[in-house]
């Protein structure tokens, strides 16, 4: 039984990656180390392995392109998603990053805020800035320590239907 609720579980999560163009049919694989779910990637003529991972926390999807090259692992670019529209939020790219993954948190958390602001000027309404951060940055860093396996079975029966 334990299995085919494991089997379901990982036809769920594919569905709804591919549903916001997060991966193609079949080219997902969950990472312990990095608990998340890394796409297939490819590697270049030099021997560089380019891959992206994504990670579900609250109503977003963050997702991580990052190149493995033969000394260190990098940053390639941060894009962060809503989950019911399906829209970009917000993104970052990085050139020659050392990929931390410390770094990757707090830069979400300066993507979300800055763009919380933002969207609050536009609008017209005062939020304050350090309240925002603080707000952004306690879902960030519980997000991250959730197993995303998990995180992602539990969602994606409400966000599949």
């Amino acid at each position: 039984m334990y299995c085919q609720k494991e089997n379901i579980m990982d036809n769920n999560v594919l569905l709804l990656l591919s549903k916001f163009g997060l991966v193609k049919t079949g080219n997902r694989n969950y990472s312990d180390s990095a608990n998340a779910f890394l796409g297939n990637g490819y590697t270049s003529n030099v021997g560089n392995n380019y891959f992206s991972s994504v990670r579900l926390i609250e109503g977003i999807v963050i997702k991580e392109d990052v190149g493995q090259g033969y000394a260190h692992t990098f940053l390639n670019a941060i894009s962060v998603y809503d989950i019911t529209n399906r829209q970009k939020i917000c993104e970052c790219n990085y050139h020659c990053k050392i990929y931390d993954e410390t770094f990757v948190q707090k830069e979400v958390v300066r993507l979300l805020t800055a763009t919380l602001i933002q969207a609050s000027i536009e609008s017209g309404l005062a939020i304050d800035y350090y309240s925002t951060e603080y707000q952004v940055n306690v879902r960030i860093n519980d997000g991250f320590s959730l197993d995303q396996r998990q995180v992602w079975s539990n969602k994606s029966s409400t966000l599949l239907n």
